[in-house]
């Protein structure tokens, strides 16, 4: 595989705009996917991801907007097509042939070598099972036989829509160790979700959308840590609960109750120092606490409140 190595984004979208009638499923978006990345493009049901990616591939003309994908213009897919894989709603294969069949009925229709096959059912965990039929495939053996059909161009672009939907955990942990591995190997990896914590675990760049439109863009560390940290706080009778929230909001924190326990939020993340004082003002107050620990604000949370905060 030769990979992009240039300052260039693999992916470049400006004012992509796709509309339906009166329905307008992807509004004026505007996005850049770093080279080398794992880009986690993230947005509740509807909010136009699956648009956007056929769009990027060629799949669906946008009303509007321009883009360029691996330096190739959006508009001229038959040049880009060749360097990108894609799994795009789940794998559309034949469910009375084998494994192996199937990508060997792909590789002929895109003349691929099929020398090839073995290595990319190897490289999916499926070297054992290639010569089982895919309608006796579990849901997370289609999904990484998917996969494996989006590796056989050697792709230095692999798009990836929602590869954990319908997994149970085992099958989610799977697909998500695949794409890690894939992305070790140099390669530009842009995969969709809903399932933000799924997103947390394996991408270095986020992408969020909502209603068609980009609500965010860069680092996933950034947009972790700009969440804040937050130290969940039990006393040890409930009736005290309701009394140390307004003792410490009196003295400026972000004290919030919910289920019988307080939420203290730091935008820096909470010091000994301010663990400390907490612990005094509730000694003082003649409150005694029974669990005091950090808790790290997760995505989900944190993507949550910046919807609100769009929406309001």
């Amino acid at each position: 595989m030769t990979t992009t190595t240039s300052s260039e984004p693999a992916i470049r979208l400006v004012g992509l705009t796709k509309r339906y009638r009166t329905h307008v499923a992807v509004d004026d978006l505007s996005m850049e996917v770093p080279s080398g990345s794992v880009t986690g493009f993230i947005g509740p049901n509807g909010a136009g991801k699956t648009t956007t990616m056929a769009m990027m591939l060629g799949l669906v003309k946008p009303t509007t907007g321009t883009g360029r994908v691996l330096g190739v213009p959006l508009d001229e897919p038959a040049r880009f097509l060749p360097r990108v894989g894609a799994l795009i709603e789940g794998p559309a294969l034949y469910p009375a042939l084998t494994g192996r069949e199937n990508l060997r009925l792909l590789a002929e229709l895109g003349r691929r070598d099929r020398d090839g096959i073995d290595a990319v059912l190897q490289r999916v965990g499926l070297a054992d099972r290639g010569d089982d039929r895919f309608k006796d495939y579990s849901l997370g053996m289609k999904q990484r036989l998917g996969v494996a059909a989006a590796l056989l161009a050697d792709p230095e672009l692999l798009v990836l829509d929602e590869p954990t939907n319908g997994l149970d955990p085992a099958g989610m942990h799977e697909v998500r160790r695949l794409i890690a591995d894939i992305a070790a190997e140099g390669r530009t990896v842009f995969v969709s979700s809903h399932l933000l914590s799924e997103i947390e675990q394996i991408c270095t760049w986020l992408v969020m959308i909502n209603r068609g439109r980009e609500i965010y863009s860069g680092p996933a560390d950034e947009f972790i840590a700009d969440a804040g940290t937050t130290i969940s706080i039990v006393p040890e009778r409930d009736d005290d609960t309701a009394r140390l929230e307004v003792l410490l909001r009196e003295a400026g924190y972000a004290a919030e109750r919910t289920h019988g326990r307080l939420t203290v939020t730091f935008d820096d993340g909470p010091s000994r120092a301010l663990t400390a004082d907490i612990n005094r003002r509730a000694h003082d107050a003649g409150v005694v606490i029974a669990e005091l620990a950090p808790q790290r604000t997760n995505l989900e949370h944190h993507y949550l409140q910046l919807i609100e905060g769009v929406a309001s």
